[in-house]
């Protein structure tokens, strides 16, 4: 049996993958600097994360000597071969690339030393104050870090506190955050998109970035968890969703109703090829289906007007194969929708909700896409 068809390895290959993803980051990042980087090459916090990359570069490949090593079982205890000399070398330039103590220690007084000047200084890691220029910002970026870094100081850090306290956020808080154009950026203009706010530039993954650093300074994770979780229920919509069913999500994207998805349920997290939640044609009219079933753990869900929700529309068994996207309205389903609050460790302001659908209808044109695809 080859050993990639045991899960452990594959966990231990993927584990491998990201160390040494994220240190060619780091490298590639000093390097451009080093390259490129005036302002860079004249701060001392460039030596400092110099410093912090030796360490994580060693640090990273002792880790995948290691668990090649462990991959291999016997064969890396075995004098001379392949796997055991590399096991036994990075162990050897780890000492090449100088004490992780006294690296990590450099760094750090190179960092306060920067600090304490008077002159322009580049921050040891606070990224949102890096004064250096980026190959990957662009002034879209930088003008869009702005009037986030805005809307976070006015609309949020002021209340967030009191917002954790009632583990709520207001939904007025949903309409502002569309006025000042963070809210919908990312989203077609024809539909309520807000790409004025980002210069017209096509939403990409360092829009993204920007996002989080802002709102982490909230300190609250239930604040993207309720204000942004909208990210993840009209992209389907967005995507896949016909002209009209774009039309109905309008007041989402303008922050007026609240979308979540629905995916995870009691018996199946991760397991989505085998969720339970079912739809089927209402034998009274075809043009509706009945859904029945039950989801767990959706952000929002006890704030939602609809619910993009993942059913069984296959037989039982059919697995992922047997799946569809509908989106099922809230009105007209008051009662055959219930939501509960759950009382999560973290995430206070999410509305993370466990939901019941009892012969909930919902028209045949609030199919997303295909049926069981």
């Amino acid at each position: 049996k080859p050993l990639s068809k045991h899960q452990v390895i594959r966990h231990k290959l993927a584990e491998m993958a990201r160390s040494i993803n994220s240190t060619q980051a780091f490298i590639e990042k000093l390097a451009y600097q080093l390259a490129t980087d005036p302002l860079s090459q004249s701060n001392v916090t460039l030596s400092a994360n110099i410093c912090l990359c030796k360490v994580a570069a060693t640090k990273g490949m002792e880790f995948v000597a290691r668990e090649a090593s462990q991959i291999m079982g016997g064969a890396s205890y075995v004098l001379g071969k392949k796997v055991d000399r590399v096991y036994r070398d990075v162990r050897a330039l780890a000492i090449y690339g100088g004490s992780e103590e006294i690296m990590l220690d450099v760094s750090v007084r190179l960092a306060l030393k920067s600090a304490s000047s008077t002159s322009l200084h580049l921050p040891y890691v606070d990224w949102e104050n890096q004064a250096a220029p980026s190959a990957y910002y662009t002034d879209a970026h930088r003008n869009f870090r702005a009037r986030v870094a805005k809307f976070v100081d006015t609309e949020i850090l002021p209340y967030v506190d009191k917002w954790e306290k009632q583990w709520n956020v207001p939904l007025s808080v949903y309409r502002k955050a569309y006025a000042c154009g963070v809210y919908a950026a990312r989203y077609p203009t024809e539909y309520g998109g807000t790409d004025w706010a980002i210069d017209g530039a096509k939403w990409d993954q360092f829009f993204n970035m920007i996002l989080y650093e802002q709102l982490a300074r909230a300190g609250s994770g239930g604040i993207f968890s309720s204000l942004f979780i909208q990210t993840i229920s009209i992209p389907p919509v967005i995507h896949f969703g016909t002209h009209a069913q774009k039309q109905l999500f309008m007041p989402v994207i303008r922050g007026e109703k609240i979308a979540a998805l629905a995916i995870s349920e009691p018996q199946f997290g991760s397991d989505v090829a085998n969720l339970s939640c079912r739809a089927v044609r209402d034998p009274n009219d075809a043009s509706y289906f009945l859904v029945n079933g039950m989801k767990k753990w959706i952000s929002n869900g006890t704030q939602a007007d609809f619910f993009v929700a993942a059913v069984r529309t296959g037989a039982v068994g059919s697995g992922a194969k047997g799946i569809s996207l509908l989106i099922i309205p809230k009105q007209g389903n008051e009662k055959n929708i219930v939501t509960s609050r759950i009382l999560t460790q973290g995430h206070h302001t999410s509305h993370t909700a466990m939901i019941i659908f009892k012969n909930a209808r919902v028209p045949v044109s609030y199919l997303i896409g295909k049926e069981n695809q």
